[in-house]
């Protein structure tokens, strides 16, 4: 197993406004995003960071924001992906919510 931090980064973007993170969890996922079976693994307001453990396998990360309630809401959500390469070290991923209203201020990773 290896940690992962994932990071959202404060912005003026949606600064009341939680962003959803899910986990591609072939096994155990009970949402679909993409055609791809994850899980929740974390809410994060502006600024915050959390920190879960991971498989070592190559797995997709899922940033899921919109209005209040996320992939469950009725008014659209913006999505975003970052796949994490299979390895044994421990992983840091960043990002922020962007101003734009027509997407609904959607959560973009920092590509390295």
């Amino acid at each position: 197993m290896r940690k992962l931090t994932v990071i959202r980064k404060r912005a003026f973007a949606s600064m009341f406004d939680k962003t959803w993170f899910y986990l591609q969890d072939d096994e155990h996922g009970n949402e679909s995003i993409d055609c791809t079976r994850c899980r929740l693994i974390c809410e994060l307001k502006n600024g915050k960071r959390q920190t879960v453990e991971i498989a070592e396998d190559k797995l997709t990360l899922f940033a899921v924001s919109g209005d209040f309630k996320g992939i469950n809401s009725e008014h659209g959500f913006a999505v975003d992906k970052i796949v994490i390469g299979e390895g044994s070290a421990d992983v840091t991923v960043t990002g922020k919510r962007t101003l734009n209203p027509m997407q609904a201020n959607p959560f973009i990773f920092e590509r390295r």
